[in-house]
């Protein structure tokens, strides 16, 4: 089918009563897609209202890139479910840590939780980093790298990142398929 109708996108859906990823784990699965170039997505938070055909530009639903142009070897695409299943695992686990550190953020002072960073990636492509906020919110003044002992790491911040609590949030990043 994938040939005739010369798919160029195939989104898979996860059963609810199906384990995780086990789809992958199909003889033909696997093969069949990685002979054509397509993209695969895996749908998350799919309800029973699943629109036929899928061609809404923005589902009810998220979508998680798991095999584009770029990826192409079968190593690769397990690369990418073991990135989304492990980054999904850390996330569950941590997310009371992930939580407190928010918390302890907000309380250190006025301005966003989450640092928002431009970074180049993989092929080039920009992404946008996620930390936490480390360093006092003075939005006035222009972007300068931190340096050592800089008087502008609040006391939270400097214990976020001595841990490398503050770099949690990339999971998310992981998620995307925009870090590894």
């Amino acid at each position: 089918m994938l040939r005739e109708q010369k798919v160029a996108d195939v989104v898979v859906v996860q059963p609810p009563g199906m384990a995780p990823y086990s789809w992958l784990t199909r003889e033909d699965a696997l093969p069949e897609l990685l002979a054509y170039p397509t993209r695969l997505w895996l749908a998350l938070d799919v309800g029973d209202d699943l629109p036929r055909p899928l061609i809404s530009a923005e589902p009810s639903f998220r979508l998680i890139p798991l095999l584009c142009h770029e990826i192409v070897h079968s190593s690769n695409v397990v690369k990418r479910v073991f990135d989304i299943g492990l980054a999904t695992i850390l996330l569950a686990l941590f997310c009371p840590l992930i939580a407190t550190c928010a918390m302890l953020v907000r309380a250190s002072g006025p301005g966003p939780i989450i640092f928002r960073q431009k970074r180049v990636g993989a092929h080039g492509r920009i992404f946008t980093v996620l930390k936490f906020r480390t360093m006092f919110h003075q939005p006035e003044l222009a972007f300068s790298p931190a340096i050592r002992n800089d008087p502008r790491i609040t006391s939270i911040g400097r214990f976020l990142r001595r841990t490398a609590l503050d770099e949690l949030l990339q999971l998310v990043n992981v998620l995307r398929g925009e870090m590894s």
